[in-house]
């Protein structure tokens, strides 16, 4: 990582990031169940990728390359979500918090307690998919985890990013069935110590 990013960089990061994210989610199992009844779901899903690229880049990390971005946070979190985030977090889901509660009941249940950083979503804009871009940065975070010699967790949304994870030292933990919605692969990797 670099210095600190001036306040216009790291706006531009923040937006480029939710743009790439809001993409690469477009067709996301747990992104379509949130919001396939709403009829704005594509800005409803930028929005929401607004929200959590900011939040990340104020609070948590927020890892991006000109094509991908992935966020990671470091829990258990140092601090709740401010009030002005909740707020924004309610306009993002208004009419939807049904499913954006039952989803979270779930996550939360199956979460792990122990300390570790949470690899909550990465994507790469869609005409890079498959190029081996979003590897190169998973790499740079998982890398970031191991010098902090802490374990990583992340929900697969398929089986095929489920594989993709197992081939850098993820291990698929038991199915988690969202009620009505996607099954979502829970997955640990611990900590790999380098030479």
């Amino acid at each position: 990582m670099t210095d600190a990013p001036s306040a216009a960089g790291t706006q531009r990061a923040v937006a480029a990031s939710a743009a790439v994210l809001a993409a690469a989610f477009a067709h996301d199992p747990v992104v379509t169940f949130l919001f396939e009844r709403c009829h704005d779901a594509a800005s409803r899903r930028r929005a929401l990728f607004d929200f959590l690229a900011g939040d990340a880049a104020d609070r948590h990390v927020l890892d991006h390359d000109d094509d991908v971005a992935a966020i990671w946070h470091k829990l258990p979190p140092p601090v709740d979500m401010p009030p002005a985030g909740r707020v924004l977090a309610d306009s993002v889901f208004e009419g939807c918090t049904e499913r954006r509660l039952t989803l979270r009941a779930a996550l939360q249940a199956a979460h792990p307690e122990a300390p570790h950083w949470y690899l909550f979503f990465i994507g790469t804009a869609p005409v890079f998919a498959g190029k081996g871009r979003g590897t190169l940065l998973l790499r740079r975070g998982l890398a970031r985890a191991d010098q902090t010699r802490l374990p990583c967790y992340l929900e697969a949304t398929s089986l095929a990013n489920a594989r993709l994870y197992e081939r850098h030292g993820f291990v698929r933990r038991a199915d988690l069935l969202i009620p009505d919605g996607p099954t979502l692969y829970p997955m640990w990797r611990a900590v790999q110590m380098h030479s």
